[in-house]
């Protein structure tokens, strides 16, 4: 009985605690905005610090030790046959500027989709924290921050566009989770990383004409520029 009446408590105090939560982000406009955008970093954080990623490299492997959930696709060998080990192989050297392979040598600094210490690199985002924290930490942290600037690129051109919190949020996870991107997805996915740059692009541009000053307007050009 005693036990019963511990659990319809801690249930009713759960439920209150959770609507008191709801009531003081309706009630605050800075709050609705940002939750969902600091929710996704705080997932991509977790994912990079777990050192986790979608990779199917697993499949060159008998043992499969790496594998925590799922099977590796078998059909993806862009990725685990040749952009994975490719990524591989600079980090081993140190992520230098030119790459040999295939028919010879080449410049990894118009190749995008190769992380390496050039100027380029500043210009894809995605490609920096495998420089910073190493291939163990970094790759992770690379693979999602494609999703990452996605998710948050879509969801603030929506909210710019509408002001509607709901549609941006479905708008930028429909499109995450499209079977376009999914198929092609990997650590620098190009359908991926075009589309958030692209929109970031818009964004920027929007924002500027919308801004307030001057400072702000040259602010937002450089940024629409970079990306």
């Amino acid at each position: 009985m005693l036990e019963k009446l511990n659990f319809q408590r801690l249930f009713f105090q759960s439920g209150n605690f959770v609507m008191t939560l709801y009531k003081t982000i309706n009630a605050n406009p800075f709050l609705r905005k940002w939750l969902f955008p600091m929710f996704t970093v705080m997932v991509y954080i977790f994912l990079s610090a777990a050192r986790l990623s979608g990779s199917s490299i697993d499949a060159l492997s008998p043992t499969k030790q790496g594998l925590i959930f799922g099977s590796p696709k078998l059909i993806r060998t862009d990725e685990y046959a040749v952009q994975t080990p490719i990524v591989l192989g600079q980090a081993v050297h140190h992520f230098p500027t030119n790459l040999v392979s295939g028919l010879g040598e080449h410049s990894s600094i118009f190749i995008w989709l190769i992380p390496n210490w050039s100027w380029s690199t500043i210009f894809r985002p995605w490609l920096i924290p495998e420089l910073f924290l190493g291939i163990n930490n970094g790759f992770g942290a690379s693979w999602w921050m494609l999703s990452l600037l996605l998710v948050l690129s879509i969801y603030f051109l929506v909210l710019n566009l509408c002001n509607r919190i709901d549609l941006a949020i479905i708008f930028s996870l429909g499109l995450l989770f499209s079977p376009l991107l999914q198929w092609w997805y990997d650590n620098s996915s190009a359908p991926t990383a075009v589309i958030a740059m692209s929109v970031f692009t818009l964004l920027f541009y929007l924002k500027a004409l919308k801004a307030t000053s001057k400072l702000k307007t040259i602010i937002f050009l450089i940024l629409s520029t970079w990306s």
